[in-house]
């Protein structure tokens, strides 16, 4: 696996599906979706979804669990003054696919990025106009755009995560200066709060909420001879942020999901050259203020 591999519970938590690079083609994708229950997997190649370039693929279950959404390119595609760039839809059963929607000029620089479902069906992405990025909330069924949060220019807006109660939406901001931030916007649109500064190589952090739409979980890492991450977790209405006590020695994190019973929790992770899928069971401590 690559550093594309993206890591999901189904919203029942019955799967876990992980996508990656086939290895000997890796600009392709499989799909693999591991049944908890009986420990089968199955698998799905994707022969018209290529990476694209830098960008995660960013696999993420459907609210209805029949299918996932997925970043990338499509190979065959030939059309005027479009990118095939954009979001596709992938049958969780057939590997069949279809797009969403696609950038609506050559990407760079018209692209978008990071997408993540709502609750409700609403299709939560990142969309480069130019000199700046949007927060876009796109309804399936309509095709509508609404534009949540606009960054600032120059202002790199990344690793989105929608609260399990559909109310908000935490993400990475990236600013010209090189500060990380972890922010969070309601998911209706507004100014988006910011919650702490994420420490150094934090930047690559993915974000998960826990069920109860209370905690923001994210990652803290160290590069170099002792590579190493950490996972935390800070109040989604602002607090001090709390170490869970879990680490890994020698990787760096790439994906991260919270299982839906709050106990479990699964997260791809690895050196730039291979990362590996990890569940992690009973990992939440209780809090510390005794809650």
């Amino acid at each position: 696996m690559g550093p594309d591999t993206s890591v999901e519970w189904s919203p029942d938590g019955q799967y876990l599906a992980y996508a990656s690079g086939y290895g000997h083609e890796p600009d392709l994708f499989v799909v693999g979706i591991l049944s908890v229950e009986t420990g089968r997997e199955r698998l799905l190649r994707l022969n018209r979804i290529v990476r694209f370039g830098g960008h995660s693929f960013e696999l993420h279950w459907s609210p209805d669990g029949r299918s996932l959404l997925a970043l990338g390119r499509d190979k065959d595609y030939v059309g005027p003054r479009m990118d095939s760039q954009g979001l596709y839809r992938i049958d969780a059963q057939t590997g069949t696919v279809t797009p969403i929607i696609q950038a609506k000029n050559i990407c760079p620089p018209d692209c978008v990025e990071w997408p993540v479902w709502s609750p409700n069906g609403t299709v939560i992405f990142v969309r480069w106009n130019g000199g700046y990025r949007s927060i876009v909330a796109l309804e399936s069924e309509s095709g509508l755009e609404k534009e949540i949060y606009r960054a600032a220019s120059s202002t790199r807006v990344s690793r989105l995560a929608v609260s399990p109660d559909g109310q908000r939406v935490a993400f990475v901001s990236n600013g010209s200066v090189g500060k990380t931030l972890l922010k969070v916007v309601s998911a209706a649109g507004g100014e988006a709060r910011e919650l702490l500064t994420l420490p150094a190589l934090a930047g690559e952090s993915p974000l998960a909420w826990t069920p109860d739409s209370r905690y923001i979980i994210y990652t803290v890492s160290s590069n170099g001879e002792k590579r190493e991450f950490e996972l935390w977790r800070i109040p989604a209405d602002g607090g001090e942020p709390q170490n869970l006590d879990l680490s890994m020695k020698g990787l760096l994190p790439y994906g991260l999901s919270v299982h839906p019973d709050g106990r479990r929790i699964a997260f791809a992770a690895g050196t730039p050259a291979r990362s590996e899928i990890w569940v992690m069971e009973n990992f939440v401590p209780a809090l510390k203020d005794g809650n």
